[in-house]
């Protein structure tokens, strides 16, 4: 099988399965609670296109002001470097808090030397 048939398969199952997906509802509470007094953006190595499809799906696509997706970025996680927006933004890690959850974003956030809360999936 090519490279671009098991991309295109993977992304006609994403959207054939959307309605499967799980919202974490504490997290994105989490989230609101702090809108005020951070930035919030996403750093995800997905595609632009199902970010803003499981964004749309919850509600939420309105709810961060930079969006970063595998089409931003050269090196991917766990190169710090996807964490550039902090640079972007004029912001230190000491005043990061970056939620992650993989085992590759969670190294990149290290490297960054930013706050990590550790999301689990469930």
């Amino acid at each position: 099988m090519s490279k671009s048939y098991v991309q295109g398969r993977k992304k006609r199952l994403y959207v054939e399965n959307l309605a499967r997906a799980r919202e974490n509802k504490h997290l994105f509470k989490i989230i609101d609670s702090i809108k005020d007094k951070y930035h919030l953006t996403i750093v995800t190595t997905a595609s632009r296109r199902n970010t803003m499809d499981i964004l749309t799906y919850f509600g939420y696509e309105d709810m961060f002001e930079y969006i970063v997706t595998q089409e931003d970025i050269i090196k991917v996680k766990p190169n710090p470097e996807v964490f550039w927006v902090m640079q972007y933004y004029g912001i230190s890690a000491e005043n990061t808090i970056i939620f992650e959850d993989s085992k590759e974003g969670i190294s990149a956030a290290k490297a960054t030397g930013a706050s990590i809360y550790k999301i689990v999936k469930f």
